[in-house]
């Protein structure tokens, strides 16, 4: 963590509270990205104590930084990982279940995952992607007569699809 972002790993929510974050819409402080953010902590701690130290930091990065406190304090809500919500479940039972591969290989399929078909059920499944390919792709042909528009071919077997049994 220390090496990526250069905050220790408590401090990443503080780093990106102050540098904002645009996965999560958080807003950040205009002007101040990871390097500042990350030279920031290193320097007053936290995110407390640069808004501590506010009256220290010059130029326009002290400025955003006056300017934005109520900001930073929304930011950092919104990064912040609550710790205090309730499971439902005891830690335990959350353990990684093998999945039921015949139903996955049997969705991926239908929906032509192929690579993901793959790797759930190897050659059997590749050899069963392979011949529904070909299936939907002989169901094309048939219905555009063997010629036709290829753009239109394609949406009028997907309309006709709620018809297959």
């Amino acid at each position: 963590m220390q090496e990526k972002f250069g905050v220790a790993p408590d401090r990443l929510g503080d780093l990106l509270a102050l540098m904002g974050d645009s996965v999560d819409n958080v807003p950040g402080v205009e002007g101040i990205g990871p390097k500042t953010a990350a030279d920031l902590i290193g320097r007053y701690g936290s995110i407390q104590g640069v808004i501590d130290h506010v009256d220290e930091i010059k130029g326009k990065k002290g400025q955003a930084i006056a300017a934005s406190r109520d900001a930073i304090d929304i930011s950092r809500k919104l990064i912040r990982l609550r710790e205090d919500v309730a499971l439902g479940r005891d830690v335990r039972d959350l353990q990684r279940a093998e999945p039921d591969r015949a139903r996955l290989a049997e969705l991926f399929g239908e929906l032509e995952f192929a690579r993901l078909l793959a790797q759930v059920d190897g050659a059997r499944a590749a050899a069963q992607a392979s011949r529904v390919g070909a299936r939907r792709l002989r169901r094309r042909r048939t219905i555009a007569g063997g010629h036709g528009n290829p753009t239109r071919v394609p949406m009028l077997v997907a309309s006709l699809s709620q018809y297959d049994s």
